[in-house]
């Protein structure tokens, strides 16, 4: 038995280290049968939806819980979701019971079918709930046939791979410039970098009034503009119904945020940007 084991043992750090860094198609594929609480409505041009993509996408980045894609005209951006974080099968589900309990414990494919359902939760929330406010335009969360054509996917090493995008898990979203980099290209533009405070504080009023909740406020990631108004680009942490929290509490803990960028980057504008969050808090009383 214990020469079993180490078998076992051997052939998994094997395994693990000969596994590629970075993307690959084999890590956005999932096995999860459909569900129907994951079924979401079709945008509002319903048919349309296929043209979104007949053009290539191109590798944009890596986040926590996705990769991102960058359409070709610079418009959209596809997310494809991390599956490691929600696959609950694996190699080891294929080992006699002694020893899948010592690599693969119930605990973590409890943890994995959690993250999952908190995830695909929030995407949908957003999709149903913040189309404007995040920009989401398609969500896809159960597979499908005949809905959606093959799409062109460049990865990060220029290889262009055919994904039939009825197997995948994804969504759509506009391409947002991150909130510092804008905030960034208007320190010379006074006016223009108050109004992109106003709209930033003014889209978190909208969402804390809709009764959704974002435990993540991140001004230097999760915020973004798209055409001067704010986004929140990162949907993964909304949750609905919950024990609602004062709109004015909220704004000030992302104002903080700015005003720190602001002092850092451009301290001779803080008491414009103050009067200006000051004056936009007492419009949300």
């Amino acid at each position: 038995m214990k020469r079993y084991l180490v078998l076992i043992i051997l052939l998994l750090a094997s395994w693990g280290c000969s596994r590629p860094q970075g993307f690959t198609l084999k890590k956005i594929l999932s096995k999860h049968p459909n569900d129907p609480k994951w079924d979401v409505p079709l945008p509002n041009e319903g048919d349309a939806i296929q043209s979104y993509f007949m053009q290539p996408y191109t590798y944009l980045g890596s986040g926590n819980h996705c990769y991102a894609f960058k359409s070709e005209d610079g418009q959209y951006v596809l997310k494809f979701f991390k599956q490691k974080h929600m696959q609950t099968q694996s190699l080891v589900d294929y080992l006699p019971l002694p020893a899948k309990r010592l690599f693969y414990p119930m605990e973590r494919i409890k943890r994995r079918a959690q993250e999952r359902e908190e995830s695909f939760t929030s995407y949908k929330i957003a999709y149903e709930h913040l189309q404007k406010e995040t920009g989401v335009i398609f969500l896809h969360l159960n597979k499908t046939e005949g809905l959606l054509p093959t799409l062109s996917l460049v990865d990060q090493q220029g290889q262009v791979l055919e994904i039939p995008l009825d197997n995948m898990e994804f969504l759509l979203q506009k391409k947002a410039t991150l909130a510092f980099e804008h905030f960034h290209s208007l320190l010379n533009h006074k006016e223009a970098l108050l109004d992109a405070v106003e709209s930033l504080l003014r889209l978190i009023a909208t969402r804390n009034q809709k009764g959704i909740f974002d435990k993540d406020l991140q001004f230097y990631k999760n915020f973004g503009f798209s055409q001067g108004e704010a986004l929140e680009v990162d949907v993964g942490e909304f949750k609905l119904d919950q024990p609602p929290r004062d709109v004015v509490e909220e704004t000030q803990e992302i104002s903080l945020q700015i005003r720190d960028f602001i002092q850092e980057n451009a301290s001779h504008l803080l008491p414009d940007v103050q009067k200006r969050i000051e004056e936009t808090l007492k419009t949300l009383k």
